[in-house]
């Protein structure tokens, strides 16, 4: 039996894959006029930067788009679901985020350029 999938050991316990990234392949999310580097993404979901004098509200509604490094562009829109002021860090949840296609692409750019 695999170990590697059993409940407890770090492995993801989300309904949709996460993909996550390295600082030069980062895209992009516009709030606001404003853009900030994505750390991950999902479906339904986004972590990005933020500078240390900006607080988002929890819960407070969020509309945007984010970039992928393919230059594509998708809406989205969702809420604040945690801010992390030390790690300069906020969630959004995306009621509408990303297609599973633009991530499966995306997915497999991302193998392809780093096997």
């Amino acid at each position: 039996e695999d170990s590697s999938l059993q409940a407890g050991d770090g492995a993801q316990k989300r309904n949709f894959f996460r993909l996550e990234y390295f600082k030069p392949d980062r895209p992009r999310i516009f709030i606001t006029g404003k853009s900030f580097e994505v750390i991950d993404l999902s479906e339904h979901g986004v972590k990005f930067e933020i500078p240390h004098h900006f607080k988002p509200r929890e819960n407070a509604r969020v509309s945007g788009v984010i970039q992928l490094p393919d230059r594509s562009k998708h809406e989205v829109l969702g809420y604040v679901l945690r801010v992390n002021t030390d790690s300069r860090e906020c969630v959004l949840f995306l009621e509408q985020g990303l297609p599973l296609r633009a991530m499966l692409d995306e997915q497999r750019r991302l193998i392809q350029k780093y096997k």
